[in-house]
């Protein structure tokens, strides 16, 4: 059963002002399914509770408009109680634009995850505008026993309009703190990106930048998967376009790089795993497939939604479009 109540506003400086959001939501284990218990949401942010993928509950993480502009300040609170199991995307990109007033657009989301619980947050990439800025902070506090999956992406713009690395800045920050204790965070995984990102990659053009941290029991199986595709595609050394995919990988567009650590921090169950890709599909397509045995776990595989064709298409090149698409070419 759910019931809906006003949350206090969480206890954070970045919310106070005019354009502040914030969004919470309870979730625990009763019957042996899990339930929503608490739930609210402040524009611009928002969160929607969807239909169960047993034993998973899902959720929605939204806002106004689907993009947030300069001094936006949005949070999320999410609570799982024993056992609990809970898996938050969203329904695309989530634009970052300049605005009028200027100033940082901050996004601030937070975890108590309870001994046997799982959470999974796989949203899609944040693609910030020119002139735009963005700050993230995720922080978890996992008790012993609890499982944690985050993904975090970053796009280089609105590439359609010409537009890559044009923004002012770009940074995000994830935490996993241990439950009950004062120390600080044991795992940390964060990246700063500006206009001069472009040049990051190895070899290519770069496109988009994820990461991923896998914590816990619940989670051993995408670590298990991260690493095979981490090691797949370093065994092809170069992930030429239209080249085969091999190994059980998908068919990529472009060249495509992937780093793990594993036994993060001197944890045997943890794992942060980075990807860098020159066209931003083809990230897509590889967190699909190490994300894949989550699908039992959640109800449904995450990523697996955005994919519709057998392969990566060609980026679109800014310019004419009557120099860059011809119909007759194409519809003869």
């Amino acid at each position: 059963r759910t019931r809906s109540c006003i949350l206090p506003r969480p206890n954070c400086t970045m919310f106070r002002g005019s354009r502040n959001g914030a969004a919470a939501l309870g979730l625990r284990l009763v019957g042996g399914r899990t339930r929503i218990t608490s739930i609210s949401h402040r524009a611009p942010a928002r969160v929607f509770p969807v239909e169960n993928h047993d034993p998973a509950v899902g959720f929605l993480m939204s806002g106004y408009g689907g993009g947030l502009v300069s001094g936006d300040r949005v949070g999320l609170e999410l609570d799982l109680g024993p056992g609990a199991t809970g898996f938050g995307w969203m329904q695309g990109s989530t634009k970052v634009s300049k605005g009028n007033t200027g100033g940082v657009c901050q996004q601030s989301i937070t975890g108590q995850i309870a001994t046997g619980a799982l959470l999974v947050l796989a949203p899609g990439p944040i693609v910030p505008g020119a002139g735009s800025a963005f700050s993230r902070l995720q922080q978890f506090r996992c008790a012993p026993g609890a499982s944690l999956v985050v993904v975090d992406g970053v796009e280089c713009g609105h590439a359609a309009r010409g537009e890559r690395w044009a923004f002012s800045s770009y940074a995000s920050r994830t935490e996993v703190l241990a439950d009950g204790g004062s120390d600080g965070a044991w795992l940390v995984d964060a990246k700063a990106l500006d206009q001069g990102s472009a040049g990051l990659g190895a070899g290519m053009e770069l496109g988009a930048v994820w990461s991923v941290v896998a914590v816990g029991p619940r989670a051993g199986e995408v670590q298990e998967e991260l690493t095979r595709v981490a090691a797949a595609l370093a065994a092809r050394a170069v992930a030429r376009a239209g080249g085969a995919g091999g190994e059980d990988l998908p068919v990529l567009a472009g060249v495509a790089h992937m780093e793990v650590t594993e036994q993060a921090f001197g944890r045997e169950d943890a794992i942060v795993a980075r990807l860098s890709t020159e066209h931003t599909d083809d990230a897509v397509r590889i967190l699909a497939m190490c994300m894949r045995p989550l699908g039992q776990e959640v109800g449904r595989e995450p990523y697996a939604n955005r994919i519709h064709a057998v392969q990566s298409a060609d980026p679109w090149v800014a310019g004419d479009v009557t120099q860059t698409y011809n119909v007759a070419d194409h519809h003869a």
